[in-house]
């Protein structure tokens, strides 16, 4: 978030000697500022982001001090004594002092009395998506530790191939960037028909040393990308899904050949698996949360067409890897982790290789070459999911 010069309250909700705790406006944001510190030259706040339904909580008495700054992203801001900003950083929950957040189960008020803290988590009755897989072996109140794991590492790889699209859509960012970078929170689990509910993935805050390395962030770009991303999932499973039910999901690809059917894929219920039902929820386009059950039967006619897709001659689907300007080759790595080299095959290539640098979920057509090492594909086009890129 992009501050301005100034942080001048609009709302001093405490004052001695000067105010302590304040709402200021950032553009068409409002923040809850405490003051924490005091320095040579500088004094330091702490900033996170609030609303005036929060703001009323808090005069209310409804929520405590510490419930209202506990957010999963704030601001450690040194102001001078007029309010002007000299530095600014942000910061997630865990990397804040402790001590800079206000005492356990204190109110606004005095007359408010003791007030139980709540989280973020707490606070919020609809988790951002759940995924809840159920079968006989998933009923009995406990379950394979095997089984476990291997459900939660396939629910992350999901998620991150939908998620990091996004993060990859405001800047060029490596594997080992995107997965410092990109943060997805989880409740408790409930096991026995394991449910697990994630909420809003976050982009966390690069290092210091880091930021010499990263490109300037739009944070609020990529939240509402984050945001975007997983309501175009939703809304692909359902089509998924129902094209299964139908049998006809071949023509899927003609509608949307994108992350969301290498996700499903992924988690849709195997043969001989320990669950026979998957069911996915989360906000589609229109607003409104939605579960969709993916059974056994169009789990499987899904992992089919997905393995055909990826394993088709003339196309891949994957996210480059590596490029190699001097050859004007590339190397895709499709969502099964099979490497295919692509090759220009175009005699006069005007297309600057060096933009796909990190680029996700790209499809590539041309002639292929079944080879021991590496497959190759001789490029004829390259699309992205937003249309072509390079055609010869």
């Amino acid at each position: 978030m992009m501050f301005d010069k100034t942080m001048v309250p609009s709302e001093i909700l405490y004052y001695f000697n000067e105010p302590q705790l304040f709402v200021t406006k950032q553009g068409s944001r409002s923040l809850l500022v405490i003051k924490v510190a005091e320095h040579d030259n500088a004094n330091e706040y702490l900033a996170v982001p609030t609303s005036e339904n929060d703001i009323a909580k808090l005069k209310g008495g409804t929520i405590s001090l510490r419930s209202a700054f506990f957010q999963p992203w704030c601001w450690l801001v040194k102001m001078d004594d007029e309010f002007g900003i000299r530095d600014s950083r942000e910061v997630s929950a865990n990397e804040v002092p402790p001590r800079y957040f206000p005492t356990a189960g204190v109110g606004l008020y005095p007359h408010h009395g003791r007030i139980s803290d709540q989280t973020v988590t707490d606070t919020v009755t609809q988790p951002f998506m759940t995924f809840k897989f159920e079968g006989k072996n998933l009923s009995e109140g406990t379950i394979s530790f095997s089984t476990f794991v291997t459900l939660i590492s396939e629910t992350y790889s999901s998620l991150h191939k939908v998620f990091s699209s996004a993060v990859g859509s405001i800047g060029s960012f490596s594997e080992v960037q995107l997965n410092r970078m990109l943060q997805i929170p989880m409740r408790e689990t409930k096991l026995a028909s394991l449910s697990i509910e994630i909420e809003h993935p976050l982009i966390r805050p690069p290092s210091r040393r880091a930021k010499q390395r990263f490109v300037a962030i739009d944070r609020e770009a990529a939240h509402e990308g984050l945001t975007a991303a997983s309501q175009s999932f939703i809304d692909a499973v359902q089509k998924i899904d129902s094209l299964a039910r139908l049998n006809d999901l071949e023509q899927y690809f003609s509608y949307n050949p994108t992350t969301a059917l290498a996700a499903l894929a992924q988690l849709a219920p195997p043969e001989s698996a320990a669950y026979e039902i998957l069911k996915i929820g989360g906000t589609a386009s229109n607003g409104q949360f939605t579960t969709i059950t993916v059974d056994a039967k169009s789990g499987k006619r899904i992992r089919d067409v997905y393995k055909q897709a990826v394993r088709s001659g003339d196309q891949k689907i994957g996210n480059v890897v590596e490029i190699n300007k001097p050859s004007n080759t590339f190397i895709l790595e499709d969502f099964i982790g099979r490497k295919t080299t692509c090759v220009v095959s175009a005699p006069n290539f005007d297309f600057d290789i060096n933009s796909l640098a990190g680029q996700r979920n790209i499809r590539v057509f041309g002639q292929f070459e079944k080879r021991k090492m590496r497959d190759k594909l001789y490029l004829e086009k390259i699309e992205s999911e937003y249309g072509i890129v390079w055609s010869k």
